[in-house]
């Protein structure tokens, strides 16, 4: 009988995971996709549930010849992101706190590098909320 419930809880326990990334997705798919415009998307995006206070770091190679399109958006239920994007030796690349946590940010790469890409979620309330983090690379042919 205790197998079956601990069974039982780690299935309610992954079910809600894979559930809150379905509406993840379906907020990337529907939402934050579209600002890409026309920019192509890299192959890989970042679509998950956060909550506010927590951060994640991304590395990620940039190749020469480039323009980068950086987008991140949280759903409404969560503070807007704050993006910071650093060369592989810490110096700063962008930071959207210096750009009133704008969304979006478009980058024309000189170089082949290596770049950290840190998201955070800012804490603002007592109780902490959950919701959706999405993060797209997009990219086309510079000039």
């Amino acid at each position: 009988m205790k197998k079956i419930k601990i069974i039982i809880l780690t299935l309610l326990f992954s079910s809600s995971f894979i559930l809150s990334n379905a509406q993840c997705y379906k907020f990337t798919v529907n939402e934050v996709a579209p600002l890409l415009d026309d920019f192509i998307l890299n192959g890989r995006y970042i679509s998950l549930p956060m909550t506010e206070g927590e951060q994640i770091l991304i590395c990620k190679t940039i190749s020469k010849g480039f323009t980068y399109r950086f987008i991140v958006k949280s759903k409404p239920e969560l503070p807007d992101a704050v993006i910071r994007i650093t060369e592989w030796n810490g110096e700063e690349i962008y930071n959207n706190k210096n750009h009133n946590l704008n969304q979006i940010f478009d980058y024309e790469n000189k170089e082949t590098q290596k770049v950290k890409i840190y998201v955070r979620i800012p804490k603002k309330n007592k109780v902490s909320k959950n919701g959706c983090l999405s993060l797209i690379l997009g990219l086309k042919i510079s000039g």
